[in-house]
């Protein structure tokens, strides 16, 4: 019987967000909270979000459990770098969290546990690929495209969300100034020289919408069309 009730087992949704765990941690790296939100079109934050997230997550991990691999979800965070709740709960009830371990340590010890079981083959080589993907990122027009999907998907988009979403895919030789000031180039090009998003808050509180077929200006809209 499963701890852990049936709710996604089956669906495409624990399907891509099981894809997304695996992808982090062949790279030894994570996924958040807010990523997993977007893949399965939910609010970036609030207590259905939180709920959702918890219940996929957990059926992820018990099923991992259960195949003699450690819980993948440790690879899932919240904005703090870290876990919720919700992973320690489920660690106690699976009977992996030892009285002897911290909080903390068992999730780093679990988090590593699950990039060794999923580590890509040929790891050296790979390796060294995810730390330059790191260390440099990747190009500006990905990080546009990423925003304007995001606000497609759940317009209006504040800043602070557009933030949770990118900095941690920034090169981490940024400090979170740099990064900061790299999404507001981000969103001054799409704004501006691109016009694919505006602004529908105030400058100090930032709402971000798409921006309408009739309000694309007649240069911009034929451009695109003439484009292959």
């Amino acid at each position: 019987m499963n701890t852990v009730k049936n709710k996604y087992r089956g669906t495409t949704n624990y399907v891509h967000v099981l894809a997304a765990l695996v992808r982090a941690a062949q790279y030894r790296g994570v996924t958040t909270y807010q990523d997993i939100a977007v893949i399965m079109g939910l609010p970036m934050k609030g207590s259905h979000m939180g709920a959702e997230l918890g219940w996929v997550l957990g059926e992820i991990a018990e099923d991992e459990v259960r195949a003699s691999r450690p819980m993948l979800s440790a690879v899932a965070v919240g904005v703090s770098g870290k876990p919720g709740p919700g992973f320690f709960d489920l660690d106690r009830e699976l009977g992996k969290l030892g009285k002897a371990e911290s909080d903390q340590e068992f999730w780093r010890n679990e988090r590593d546990a699950a990039y060794e079981a999923w580590k890509r083959p040929l790891a050296a080589a790979t390796d060294g690929r995810a730390r330059h993907i790191r260390d440099k990122g990747f190009d500006n027009q990905y990080y546009r495209d990423l925003i304007v999907q995001i606000i497609r998907e759940h317009q209006p988009v504040p800043r602070e969300e557009i933030d949770t979403l990118l900095l941690d895919k920034l090169p981490e030789i940024l400090s979170p100034e740099q990064k900061r000031r790299k999404i507001h180039n981000l969103l001054m090009t799409l704004s501006g020289k691109e016009h694919r998003i505006r602004n529908a808050g105030s400058r100090r509180y930032s709402q971000w919408v798409l921006v309408a077929d009739s309000e694309t200006p007649a240069s911009t809209k034929n451009k695109e069309e003439q484009s292959p």
